[in-house]
C-alpha cells in the first residue's frame, strides 16, 4: 500500500518526522561532543563533530520534508492535503451550534447566551453590560 491510503500517508509523514527528530537529537549530541573536544584543545576532533552535527541537521530537514518519493506532489504533507482532505467544507450554522450545545448537555451555555445577548444589544443599539446577562440575585 502506498500513500493512496490516507492512514498510510499519515504514518509515513509521522515516521519521517520521528526520523527528523532523532537526527536533531543526534546533532545536539555532536555539538555537545564538539564543545567537549574544543575545551580539551583538540580542534580537529571538535570540527569533526561539528561536521557531523551539520550532516544530521541536513538529514533532519530532508526527513521533515518527506521528500524523494515516487508520488506527486513529491512531499508528504502537500500530498496528504491534495489527496486526503476532500469533502464539503464545514459551514457553521445556527443548527450546528444548537446541536453541539445539546450534545454536550449545554456545556458552555453561559458563554453562548452572553454572546447572543451581546448580539441583541448590537441589534437594539443599546449598551452591553455582562452583569445584566448574569443570573438574577435572589431577593
Amino acid at each position: 500500500m502506498g500513500w493512496e491510503v490516507k492512514q498510510t500517508c499519515i504514518n509515513a509523514v509521522i515516521s519521517k518526522y520521528e526520523s527528523s527528530r532523532n537526527r536533531c537529537n543526534d546533532a545536539w549530541d555532536e555539538i555537545f561532543d564538539a564543545q567537549t573536544w574544543w575545551n580539551m584543545g583538540l580542534d580537529h576532533a571538535s570540527l569533526g563533530h561539528l561536521i557531523e552535527a551539520v550532516d544530521h541537521n541536513i538529514y533532519a530537514t530532508y526527513y521533515s520534508l518527506c521528500r524523494n518519493t515516487f508520488y506527486t506532489p513529491n512531499y508528504g504533507v502537500p500530498y496528504f492535503f491534495t489527496y486526503h482532505t476532500e469533502g464539503e467544507p464545514f459551514v457553521l450554522t445556527w443548527r450546528a451550534i444548537c446541536e453541539a450545545l445539546a450534545k454536550d448537555d449545554f456545556e458552555g451555555r453561559y458563554w453562548a447566551i452572553a454572546i447572543i445577548d451581546h448580539m441583541r444589544t448590537l441589534i437594539w443599539d443599546k449598551p452591553f453590560n455582562i452583569i445584566w446577562a448574569t443570573k438574577p440575585e435572589k431577593e
